[in-house]
C-alpha cells in the first residue's frame, strides 16, 4: 500500500466521522488533524501484515474515534473493534457495519476464545491505562494465536522533544500537557488521557515479562505540524533535521511483537 493511498483513505473515513455531540465532534476532528499521517503510517503496517497472512483476523484495543476501524474495514479486513464507550459514536451512520464490542479491558474480560486472533492493534493506548498493565496486556496475550501479532505504538518518553517540555516547561511529557486535563478527558470524551508516557526499552523490557517477543521497533513522527506559527514550523523542521540522524528521538515509535 502506498503511502499517498493510505493517507487519502484515512482522511476520507475522518471526514465520515462527525458526532452529533459538538464536544465529541471536535475532538474527533482535532484527533484527525494531528493524527492523520500517525493513522496512514499504521494502516501500511496493518497492511503490509495482511499481506503476509491473508485473512488475518484483527483485534483493535481502544477503537475510538474509529478512523483506523473504519479504514481497515474499507479494506475488506476481518476488524473486531474494543471499547471502552462505543455509544460514543453510534451516531454515526459509517459506523453501523462495524463490530465494535463494549468492554472495559482494563477490568474485564475480552469477549473472545484464547487464540482468537492473528493480530492485535494497541496504538496510542497503552499510555492511557492506569489500573494493571500486567492484567490487560496478559488478557491481549491470551486472546492472540502463538505466532501471533501485537503492533502497539505509544509516545516516546525519550524523544528531543519530551526533553525540550521537561527542560524548558517544566513537564515529564511530550504530548500532554497537564495532570488535570489528562484526568479531565474523563469527564469531556469519556476515556482517561495520558497516564504517563514511556520509553521503547521500558516497553519491550515490560512486554517480554507478559510473554510478547519484540521483532522490530520503528521510530516515528505524528507528521509535519498543520495550522501552526511559523515558529512552531520552524521548530518541527529542526525536529526533523535532527530526528533524520537519530531517529530514536523521534516523537514515538511502534513495537511490533510476536506471543511467544
Amino acid at each position: 500500500m502506498q503511502p499517498r493511498d493510505s493517507l487519502s483513505l484515512i482522511d476520507r473515513c475522518a471526514a465520515e466521522i462527525v458526532p452529533t455531540d459538538p464536544v465529541l465532534s471536535d475532538w474527533v476532528r482535532r484527533y484527525a488533524l494531528n493524527h492523520r499521517h500517525r493513522l496512514a503510517g499504521d494502516l501500511m503496517i496493518v497492511a503490509d501484515y495482511v499481506t503476509r497472512v491473508p485473512g488475518a483476523r484483527i483485534v483493535e484495543f481502544g477503537t475510538s474515534p474509529a478512523i483506523l476501524t473504519l479504514a481497515m474495514q474499507r479494506l475488506g479486513y476481518d476488524v473486531t473493534g474494543l471499547d471502552l464507550a462505543p455509544e460514543r459514536l453510534s451516531d454515526v451512520a459509517a459506523l453501523k457495519s462495524l463490530t465494535i464490542h463494549k468492554v472495559d479491558f482494563e477490568t474485564q474480560r475480552i469477549p473472545a476464545a484464547d487464540g482468537a486472533f492473528d493480530l492485535a492493534l494497541l496504538n496510542e493506548v497503552f499510555e492511557h491505562m492506569r489500573i494493571n498493565l500486567i492484567r490487560t496486556m496478559t488478557e491481549v496475550h491470551r486472546v492472540i494465536r502463538p505466532g501471533g501479532t501485537l503492533i502497539l505504538s505509544t509516545p516516546n518518553l525519550r524523544s528531543l522533544r519530551g526533553l525540550w517540555n521537561l527542560l524548558r516547561h517544566h513537564v515529564g511529557v511530550h504530548v500532554a500537557r497537564s495532570i488535570f486535563e489528562e484526568f479531565e478527558k474523563l469527564t469531556l470524551y469519556g476515556h482517561m488521557g495520558h497516564v504517563r508516557e514511556y520509553t521503547a526499552h521500558e516497553v519491550s523490557t515490560f512486554l517480554a515479562r507478559v510473554g510478547f517477543t519484540t521483532r522490530e521497533i520503528r521510530f516515528r513522527s505524528y507528521g509535519p505540524p498543520v495550522r501552526r506559527a511559523l515558529p512552531i514550523r520552524a521548530l518541527g523542521a529542526t525536529e526533523r533535521a535532527i530526528c533524520t540522524i537519530l531517529p530514536s528521538w523521534r516523537p514515538m515509535f511502534t513495537l511490533i511483537c510476536e506471543k511467544t
